[in-house]
């Protein structure tokens, strides 16, 4: 198989290129593992969109300045954010977090990651804490 790689330049320009497609691109968080596989849609991540108390979806309304990263590549950025339960409702809901999706502005999804392992989101004081890294070129 052949081998390719981007140079710094090209990475820059592919990150910046996706730093403007993420204005006003919105972060979920889901409460049930989803199969990351080409063929998963906005549907079913929706399915399983998270509905603990306090729960509502961020927008990010701009991505950092692409960088050059030291592991390689360029990287953008949504900055760091923070989802945080409660306050509680009677009787309370409450989610185990597997993972978040990402939507452009549009309503189009983008990417979705899975976590390590699955954050609880119970109590007052449990919080999940976001910056979702996009790298080109590494």
């Amino acid at each position: 198989m052949p081998q390719a790689q981007y140079p710094n330049s090209g990475a820059l320009e592919l990150a910046e290129a996706i730093q403007g497609l993420m204005a006003d691109s919105v972060i979920h968080l889901y409460k049930a593992p989803l199969s990351l596989t080409p063929i998963l849609t906005l549907a079913d991540c929706e399915a399983q969109e998270a509905d603990y108390d306090g729960y509502a979806p961020k927008t990010v309304t701009a991505f950092n300045t692409p960088y050059l990263d030291p592991a390689g590549g360029a990287t953008t950025a949504s900055g760091y954010d923070q989802f945080n339960y409660g306050p509680a409702a009677s009787p309370p809901v409450t989610n185990n977090i597997y993972g978040l999706f990402v939507t452009t502005s549009e309503g189009d999804l983008l990417i979705v990651f899975a976590f390590d392992n699955p954050a609880p989101m119970a109590q007052v004081g449990d919080s999940v804490p976001v910056n979702v890294l996009l790298n080109f070129g590494k």
